[in-house]
């Protein structure tokens, strides 16, 4: 039997994305169209998209043979609550004490904060009761947080602790930037729906991938707003290396703004409403190839889309949620990171951006640069994801199968197989 026959099926089920963008698009006709502001617009779409897939984890657990009297479970599942609470407490009070979050990009966020303050201590009670009823007590997630606001320090595991604070640092920072994101591009495709149809075929494609980039927000906002032990999207592992987190944070704001912006900034035109100055300027003598090349960014854009709601609930960065070996993972390990790229690359085209030679020279080397921080997170999440026997399996089985695996053969570290072996040495 295959590797990726025997993985969990509630992770690596075909139609989860299909069923998120689906459930995202409904929503979006269904709420759109009234008098509501792009901010209620948003989160009605999150809402939706969590609830169906929530319900869809939810159907799919398994028969559980006994379960555990709330009797004997509820003063552990009081200790997780308190400690989960604590863990948003302490978000709190970073979202209210550094500048950043002062600024204006982030009033939506802050504006349906109060809708999460009033929701959570109520679900998350729900979840834990539940979770702790049909699938035991667990140590992990908020416990042993809980465990240390009730002062019971010599019970405490503090690498647990140390990771359940990794993970709330990890939701503060991208729940606030993916729904302002939303919100923002909301804006931006609301009431421009025909635009796919009308006009020419470079506005079509530029609300095309507005669309599209609505769609990648939508679906990987509601595994920031929430993980279950019940419909197994709890963070399992999350890195604590500083390698990770750098390279990770230096691609969203505001560190990417020094360094996509500043330190690589392959970027030949002014920063405006023309991300496809670059290629429709190159070849707009050259309708057909226009044409074709747009049609390819289209393509690859989708399949961004597609490796991102491939995750669902279980979208998360540095951390390890559940291992997801269908879809576009069926064909490689990293195919969000190689779609970007090649988007980018389609769309900007440094090759030939440049003024002279030597600057398009110039403008192919930074956006290297750019790809190659890419690089070193896939490498960091691989890493982390080593010491996962199915991840293992699944990375060893594209070894031998995957679309790249050729290029394994030309050069052994691309070879997960490779990498392992020099991870173990270090362990």
């Amino acid at each position: 039997m295959s590797p990726l026959a025997r993985l969990p099926y509630s992770v690596s089920k075909w139609a989860d994305p299909f069923i998120l963008c689906a459930t995202t698009l409904v929503a979006y006709w269904a709420f759109s169209r009234a008098p509501i502001s792009n901010l209620v617009l948003a989160a009605a779409i999150v809402g939706a998209a969590s609830s169906v897939m929530t319900l869809l984890e939810w159907v799919r657990l398994p028969v559980v043979a006994q379960r555990q009297p709330l009797s004997k479970i509820f003063s552990h599942s009081v200790t997780t609550w308190l400690g989960t609470l604590a863990g948003l407490a302490l978000t709190c009070a970073l979202w209210g004490t550094l500048a950043i979050y002062r600024d204006a990009y982030y009033a939506p966020f802050f504006d349906i904060l109060p809708l999460i303050l009033i929701a959570t201590p109520v679900l998350s009670a729900l979840f834990i009761l539940a979770a702790d009823s049909l699938l035991g007590p667990s140590v992990q997630g908020g416990y042993q947080l809980g465990l240390v606001l009730l002062g019971r320090t010599r019970e405490v595991n503090w690498h647990l602790v140390r990771d359940n604070l990794l993970m709330w640092l990890l939701r503060g920072f991208f729940l606030p930037i993916n729904f302002c994101e939303l919100v923002r591009a909301m804006g931006v495709f609301r009431g421009h729906e025909l635009s796919l149809l009308q006009g020419s075929w470079v506005a079509g494609e530029y609300y095309a991938l507005i669309m599209i980039y609505a769609l990648i927000i939508a679906a990987v906002t509601p595994g920031y707003l929430f993980g279950a032990r019940l419909i197994g999207t709890e963070t399992k592992a999350i890195s604590s290396t500083w390698f990770a987190w750098v390279v990770t944070l230096a691609c969203y704001a505001p560190f990417e703004v020094v360094v996509f912006k500043n330190w690589f900034n392959y970027n030949p035109v002014a920063a405006s409403p023309v991300w496809f100055q670059p290629w429709v300027q190159h070849l707009q003598h050259l309708p057909a190839v226009l044409e074709t090349v747009g049609g390819a960014i289209i393509l690859f854009a989708l399949i961004h889309l597609w490796a991102e709601a491939q995750f669902g609930l279980r979208s998360s960065n540095i951390s390890n949620r559940g291992i997801i070996t269908t879809g576009a993972y069926r064909f490689c390990k990293h195919p969000v990171y190689a779609t970007k790229c090649a988007v980018w690359f389609l769309l900007w085209m440094p090759f030939v951006s440049g003024t002279t030679a030597f600057d398009s020279l110039r403008l192919t080397f930074l956006f290297a640069c750019v790809c190659g921080i890419y690089i070193l997170r896939a490498l960091a999440e691989e890493k982390l994801l080593s010491a996962d026997p199915d991840y293992v399996s699944y990375a060893l089985w594209m070894d031998e199968h995957g679309t790249f695996k050729f290029l394994g053969s030309l050069f052994p570290p691309l070879r997960f197989a490779w990498r392992l072996a020099y991870w173990q040495k270090l362990r």
